[in-house]
Formats: structure tokens, sequence, C-alpha cells
């Protein structure tokens, strides 16, 4: 079993896809439920007739001469007959069906003509004598359900008709009791009293009398009609006259209800009940999960777009080890099939769909699945030293005498199921399996092939045909109860010779009777390898195949690195072509790079040279100009005759200097004598008042010498400072004149002429703007020296890389041959198929060729598969005789299940155990989906390994929910 696999509440967009679910289930329900099953149609040539609800008991065919007249004729003793009552007309039917679910009308010209509806059906004997077959439709419950929902506005709910304690059990039930209050059947109660009563010595004629029972008539119809439309809830209110059927039945025909199909019901309603209630719980498998989802299902990939994908998928290492041992092998998207969905199922299960028009080898696709298959569960089976080891847990069996085992659970979860809704499809697979025209005519192989050309002799045959037609018992037609009861008598029992009396003499066997494995082992006629043998033989072929595959991985490889190489080798030599073009552009333009580099480089230095001339004159004219300033300034202060004056002045004031000297020297001789100064004479007093004034005198003309010679001084020092700054003033303008001329001389003119256009001499011109016109001149000069810097590294950048990449694509090159190089080694090995290797570059080929081919043909590996298939077989073939005495226990429980003597309920957790002892010798079993829910009873969620559904454009989507439900993985196979 699997793990839990949760339906999510909500997708990423938000839908509730549990809900989804529930109502996709629901809505198949109401489908399955209201489905009409019509009447057979009224044909004296099929033996139908029509009666009414009073119709009188000489027309009913077991009475009336004439009508079992034509019975005797038609079918011939061994018959039944099957009433259908409670008809409704088909117009009738859909009419109150659309009131009920308040329809919107419809156009008439759209409207199909409607079918009427049983919902009655009994089953009596050539005498008109009741059976317990008797068989309710699902419609006037469903009318009924329909109803109240309408009336109350809830849900439509489709649950309590069928199963344990459902309505279908207590409607039969009450139509028994019915039936036997009408004396139409014995009381079953009755009888076992008066058998208990009976005295075991009594002789027959003392055995109690058997209870007195009658014919059908038409008020027991209309009894039982009436009974069961009541028990329903719903009563028509109108019906057509009912019809019986003469049926032709087998001789030993038990006439059991439980073992007889249904007539009325759809064979889906039940399962799908199941399956809701799975759906509510929350709880069903990976792939009915996905099959659920619709649109929501995991996005596609577009192989035509995405080739590298399909491309990939059919690589050696992802084909499986064994393929079906056809003339052929598979094509690309075949292989890609069977490689992708068995990658994608065999651990996680799941759902898997290929769709492809009739033609192009689906069937052929399923193949390769089963053989794939097959070969995994011999690599499990080759691991047991005793094959008995295999069935160690015996089986627990509610009221079955015999031992039964269940199988390791490794070896368990192989077996295959091929359904469809149409049975041609299904058996058409499975008659074409074990036939020798589905093999290649150079092979041999035998697995079981007498039982399986006795399994498929026709049904009345005694024989099986004198030529081998098959080549073994791989495939079983299983579903409904009459290929079953064939199957299981031919496959267990067919062959089986009888013990002679004593004494009595035993004819000689009929080399080509129907025989049956049983009958094969029990003589050891079973052609089965001894075990040790049969598991060497398997090791080889599977040794051999892994050897062949590696190789075939590394040849694939190595013709994909070839393609790949040597495009590789085309790429690198037309790029050092390219590149070595480019580099030569790259280097010549790098070389002009450099050039104007240069030049601008000595642009620039020319320029700044002129700036610095600029400066020079600049700052000689700033000089000369403060230095005439100067001068001119102090000539201005300088009077003219000022230095004379101050001159004839000083004169003047030295002249009286020295007289006033005179004058006191002279007053000095003059000066009295001791005592008239002593006495203060008035001479003395004269004398030194006159001294006081001359001594002011002098002091006075003394000053004005001082300044008068101050003066001249000054006059003097303007005299010669004037003098020097015009010297100085003469010698910055002869400078300034020496550094124009360097300016002139450097082109500072034209290049300022060049900046800017200068209207009259440049000499005039301030040098602050002639400075500003240089600076400009260095800005653009340094500009464009910056500009060519940055081209001559982009030059030189690119050239690097350029050299760069040559080194590179050299090295590509390089690795390209040496991977050539290899590659020619590994081809040359003599197993590699050379003469296939064209087609294995599958991205090389067109799409009609890769379509065509077989993915990395290679005949040694296919022929290696197709060798370890059959190993596989015979591993198969000598594992069940050497595990016989348990298996055959085994099988033979498996048996009396499949008749119909051993219910699943009796079997301690369900039918799988035997079912999977029956697919470890039988791989393959087929079935309609109709005959599902009854073949797989008791089977539950993800208990069957591996489903596949043929023809699934064929079938309503319902009609494989029950089969889906019970498989861990699916593969659905359709046209598109």
């Amino acid at each position: 079993m699997s793990a839990k696999s949760e339906i999510p509440a909500e997708n990423r967009a938000g839908r509730d896809c549990r809900k989804e679910a529930q109502a996709a289930i629901n809505f198949w329900q109401a489908l399955e439920y209201l489905a009409p099953q019509s009447p057979p149609a009224v044909k004296l040539e099929d033996s139908v007739w029509s009666f009414a609800s009073d119709a009188s008991d000489s027309e009913l065919p077991w009475n009336d001469p004439r009508k079992r007249a034509i019975v005797d004729r038609q079918i011939g003793p061994n018959r039944r007959f099957q009433l259908f009552a409670g008809i409704l007309g088909g117009d009738y039917f859909v009419e109150t069906a659309r009131h009920y679910l308040s329809a919107d009308d419809i156009d008439q010209s759209e409207r199909r003509p409607a079918s009427p509806t049983a919902c009655v059906v009994l089953n009596v004997n050539s005498d008109g004598m009741a059976s317990t077959e008797i068989f309710v439709s699902t419609v006037p419950w469903a009318m009924t359900q329909i109803a109240s929902a309408s009336d109350t506005g809830r849900a439509i709910s489709f649950r309590g008709f069928f199963g344990k304690e459902g309505l279908e059990e207590k409607i039969r039930s009450k139509i028994l009791d019915l039936m036997v209050e009408r004396k139409l059947l014995a009381d079953e109660s009755d009888r076992d009293d008066a058998e208990d009563d009976a005295h075991p010595a009594a002789t027959d004629l003392a055995r109690p009398a058997q209870p007195v029972t009658r014919p059908v008539t038409s008020s027991d119809v209309a009894a039982i009609t009436a009974l069961v439309f009541a028990l329903c809830g719903w009563t028509p209110g109108q019906q057509e006259p009912w019809r019986i059927q003469a049926i032709w039945v087998p001789e030993n025909d038990s006439g059991d209800a439980t073992s007889r199909d249904d007539p009325l019901n759809s064979f889906y309603a039940e399962d799908l009940e199941r399956v809701a209630d799975a759906v509510d719980a929350g709880s069903i498998g990976a792939g009915l999960q996905a099959y659920l989802q619709g649109e929501d299902s995991t996005g596609r990939i577009d192989l035509e777009k995405h080739v590298n994908h399909l491309i990939d998928g059919v690589h050696p290492s992802r084909q499986t080890p064994g393929c079906w041992p056809a003339k052929f092998p598979l094509v690309t998207a075949q292989q890609f099939a069977v490689n992708t969905m068995m990658r994608e199922l065999a651990e996680n299960g799941g759902i898997f769909s290929v769709n492809g028009p009739p033609g192009t080898g689906k069937t052929t696709m399923l193949k390769d699945i089963i053989a794939a298959i097959v070969v995994d569960r011999a690599d499990v089976l080759v691991q047991f030293g005793e094959p008995e080891s295999a069935f160690t847990k015996t089986l627990a069996i509610e009221n079955y005498p015999y031992p039964a085992y269940e199988l390791d659970p490794r070896v368990r979860g192989f077996g295959i199921v091929v359904s469809s809704a149409n049975n041609g499809a299904v058996e058409n697979i499975t008659k074409e399996l074990p036939g020798l025209p589905a093999i290649a005519p150079d092979l041999e192989v035998d697995y079981f092939s007498v039982v399986a050309d006795s399994v498929a002799a026709p049904p009345r045959a005694k024989q099986r045909a004198a030529a081998r037609e098959r080549w073994g018992l791989v495939a079983a037609v299983l579903g409904n109860k009459g290929n079953r009861g064939l199957f299981a008598n031919r496959f267990w029992l067919a062959g089986l010779q009888r013990k002679p009396k004593a004494g009595e003499k035993s004819a000689p066997p009929d080399p080509l009777r129907l025989r049956s494995v049983q009958d094969l082992v029990k003589t050891g006629e079973h052609g089965a390898l001894p075990w040790d043998l049969a598991r060497k033989r398997y090791r080889q072929a599977r040794a051999k195949v892994d050897e062949l595959t590696a190789l075939a991985a590394r040849v694939a490889g190595a013709v994909q690195m070839r393609a790949q190489a040597s495009e590789a080798r085309s790429r690198a030599l037309a790029a050092l072509v390219e590149h070595a073009a480019a580099l030569d552009v790259g280097t010549q333009a790098l070389h002009r790079s450099r050039v104007r580099q240069d030049e601008m480089q000595a642009a620039h230095e020319r320029a700044r040279q002129k700036l610095s001339v600029c400066r020079v004159w600049a700052e000689a004219h700033a000089r000369m100009t403060q230095r005439r300033d100067a001068y001119t300034s102090l000539r201005d202060q300088v009077q003219a005759g000022a230095l004379d004056d101050a001159r004839a002045a000083h004169a003047r004031a030295a002249a009286a200097h020295a007289g006033i000297r005179v004058d006191v020297e002279s007053h000095n001789r003059s000066r009295p004598g001791f005592l008239s100064d002593l006495f203060r004479t008035q001479f003395s007093r004269r004398w030194n008042a006159h001294g006081v004034d001359l001594e002011s005198q002098l002091r006075e003309a003394r000053e004005k010498e001082a300044s008068a010679a101050d003066r001249v001084g000054q006059e003097e020092s303007l005299e010669r400072e004037l003098a020097e700054r015009l010297r100085a003033f003469q010698a910055a303008e002869a400078h300034l004149t020496a550094c124009w001329t360097e300016v002139v001389h450097a082109g500072v003119p034209d290049a300022c002429a060049a900046v800017e256009p200068v209207d009259g001499v440049i000499d005039g011109l301030d040098p602050v703007v002639i400075l500003g016109r240089m600076d400009r001149v260095v800005s653009r000069s340094s500009q464009d020296l910056l500009e060519a810097v940055g081209a001559t590294t982009r030059a030189q950048s690119a050239v690097d890389s350029i050299q760069q990449t040559i080194a590179a694509v050299r090295g590509q090159l390089a690795r390209a041959e040496a991977d050539l190089a290899n590659v020619e080694r590994l081809l040359s090995d003599p197993r590699v198929p050379s003469d296939r290797l064209k087609n294995w570059d599958l991205a090389a080929l067109n799409r009609d060729s890769m379509h065509r081919a077989a993915p990395y043909d290679f005949p040694a590996l296919f022929e290696a598969r197709r060798n370890l298939f059959i190993a596989a077989m015979a591993l198969h073939q000598a594992f069940v005789v050497a595990a016989w005495k348990r298996l055959s226990r085994t099988l033979s429980a498996f048996v009396n299940l499949l008749q119909g003597s051993l219910a699943p309920s009796q079997i301690n957790g369900g039918p799988v155990p035997l079912w999977d002892a029956f697919f470890l010798v039988v791989p393959v079993v087929s079935t309609t989906f109709a005959s599902f829910p009854r073949l797989f009873a008791g089977v539950g969620r993800e208990e069957l390994a591996w489903l596949m559904i043929d023809e699934a454009g064929q079938a309503a989507p319902q009609q494989a929910v029950g089969a889906i439900w019970r498989s861990r993985r699916t593969v659905i196979v359709g046209d598109p």
C-alpha cells in the first residue's frame, strides 16, 4: 500500500479541489443512477413478448403452447424467462426527471427518441416458477431523491441504495417475503423445520413433502412492482406493458442471483458510491486524485518544441532492462512513453496517459510495459534460493478447510489489469499477447503454452489445435461470469485424469486434450527448468543486458559528444578565423589610438608651455604696470625746481646762521668783567639780555638751517627715488617686451584665435583675457588627451580580450579534437553497431526520420533485452513449479474465488493475496469496466499494481473511476 494521498482542500488558484471532486462524483452518480436500462424490444424472432398488466395465465409463454413451441424451436429445452416490469415510457421518464430538476426547455430538434426504462426484473424457469433472482432498478429511488431535493432545496444525495443494509437489500428481502406469501417461493424455514423433524432412517416415501408453489401470474407481477415503487417512495403516473424474454441457459446453470449480471442497473453506480466515500474521507490514491483534478493536472511538455526532452527520455540508460520479444524494437515516441511512465509510476504510482492515432503502435507499447514489469518481478524472484520460502504466511480464510499462503511482500504488487469500456478491445489485447505472431519468428519461447492453447480454445471445444498457436500463458480474458468460469475450469481443472477403478484399464489420454497448469505440473510435463539453472541463466541474461546497456549509454554519449565536438571544432576554427581578423583590426585601431594619444600628449604639452609663457608675460605685464604706476605716482608728487628752491633756501638759512654766530662771537668778546657781573651792573644786565636774545636768534637760525637742509635732503631723495622708479619701470617695460616676444614666438595669438577670434591686436587685450583663453586651450587639450588615453585603453582592452578569446578558442579546439579522438577510440569497439550510428544523433534527424527510427538502435542490446524477458518467463515458470506445493493450494483458493464459491469477505484482509498468487502465474488479466467491480470485489484503494486502459476515448469518464481507484498505477491509452 502506498502512503495516504490526501486531496488538497485548495489549489493555488483558490479552488476547492475536494468539493469539485465530490461534485464530479455526485454528477456521475446521477448519470448512472438515472441511466435508463431498456427492456428488450418486442420481437417474435427473439422470443420477446409484450403483456398487459392483466394478462391471463394462458397468455404467458410458459403456459401458451404456441409460445412454448416457438421457444422450443428457437432456444431449446435449456432456457429460462426474464420478465421486465415497471416499465416507464421513455418520454414520460425524461420529462418527469426534467420537471424535478427544473431543467430549461430544449429545442425539440435536439431531442433524441427516449427508450423505455424497466424498473423490475424477475427470473423464472421454463415452467414459470419464480427464482430468487430479483433485480430492482435504481431509477425509482433516484427519482425520489431528486424530487425530494427539488422540494427541500438540499443537495441531491445518492447514498443508501446499495451495500449492506441498503435499500436494494431491503427491497429484495420484502419481495422474497411477498413471493413466499403468494406461494411463488417456498418458505425455506418451513423446509428446514420439516427436514429436521424427519427420522434419519426414513424411506423416500416418508420424506417430508415439498412445499407447494405455483407459477408466476400477472397479478403477482403487479403486486411485486407496486411493492417496489412503494418502498422506493415514488410511483410513476403511467406504465407500459411488461415484457418477457426467453433466454438460453447452460445445462448446469445454478440460477444463483449473486453470480448473475444485473440487467437493470449501471455497472458503475455501486462503485461510484465507494469512491464517493473515499473522496469524502479525503483519502484516495494518487492516480484517482490526478484523474479528478481535471484542468489542474500536471502541465504537459510539448515534445515537438522541446526535442531535447524527448531525446533525453530515450537515452539507453533510461531503457527498461527487458523488452517484448518482438521482431522490431520500439520507435522513438513509443520508447519515450515506456521509459517515462516506468520511471514516473514505478515508485510513487499515479496516472500516465498516451494519445496516438490508430495504427501508431499503442498496443506494441503496452507489450513493452508488460515485459518491463515481468522483468522487474524476475529481479525479485531470482533472489530466492528456495521458491517455497516466498510462501511463509498462511492466509486466514473463514469456512475454508484448506491452507492457502500469502506471497512474500517483495513478490507482490506486479499484477497487470487491462481494461476498457469496449469488450473487444480488452479481449483483443489479451488474446494477442500470448499468440505466436506477437513474438519474433526466430525466437523460441514456451511458458505453459499448452495451457495457453487450452484456455483460448473455443468455448465448447474438447481439444486444442493440433499446431501450437500460442507461446505462453501470459494473459487471461476474465470479466463476466462466462469468461471467468471458462477460464477457471481450463486453467485449473482441464486434463486431470481420474484414477481408474480397481481392475479397470485406463485408456490412453488424448494428446490434444485441453490441459491445465495443475495437470502439467502433476504429470511433470510443465517444461520448466530446474530452479538453480533458471536462476543462473537469468542472471547471465541480466548481466548481458547491463553490460550492453552501459556500452550503449557510453556510445550514445560518444555519438552525442562526436556531434558536439565536431560542431565545437567547426565553431572553434571559424571563430579563430573571425577573431584573427578582429585582432588585426583591433591592433591597427590600437596603433592609431596610440599615435593620436602621442599627438594629444604633445599638443597638451605645447598648450601647457604656451600657458606658462602667458603666465610669465602676464606676471611681467603686472610688474610693469605696477612699476609704471609707482613711477607716475611719485613723479606727480615731485614739483619742478623744488630741489633748487630747497637748496637756495638752505643757503640763505646757512648764511643767516653764520651771521648770527658772528654776532654771538662778537657779543661774547664784549663780555663784562667779573665785578660787573657780580654786581649786576647795567652793562652787565644789557649784555646778558642781549646775549639771551642772540642765543635765541642763533637757535632759530640753526633750526632754520637744519630745516632747510632737511628739505634739501628730502628733495634729493625724491629725485633719486623717481630716477630709480624710472629705471625699474623702464626695465619692466623692456622685460615685458621680451616676454611678449616669447608669447608671440610660442604661438599664443594663434592659439587664442583658435579658441575665440580676436578683434585687433592681441597685445591690446587684457592679460586676464588671454590667460582665460589659454586656460581653455589647455583644458581642451587635456580633454582631448584624456579621450585619446581612453580610446587607447579601450583599444588595448579590445586587443587583450580578443587575444584571451583566441586563447580560449584554441583551448576549445584542443578539447574538441581530444574528444573526437576519444570518441573514435570508443566507437572502434567491435561490439558497436557502426552501420547504425548515423541515426544515433537524434537531434540531427528531421521530425519524420526521428519518429520512424528506433532510438539508439543497437541490435545486440535489443536481442539481449528480448532474451532477458524470455529468461524472466523461464524463471517465473521454474519458480511456479519449484513453489508448487504451496502455490497450488493458494491457486486453488483463487479459483474458488474466481468461480464464486469463495466470497472475498471470507478472506481476512481481502482477496488481494490470492490475486497476487495468480498474477505470479498469469501476469495479465483483462476485463471490461462493467465487470471490474464484480471481478475485483473486495479489492480496495490502490491494491492492484497496474491498470492499463485501452481505447480510453470510447469510455465515459465515470466508467474508469472504480478501476483507477483500485489501482496504484494507471496507464491510459487512446486516440487523441
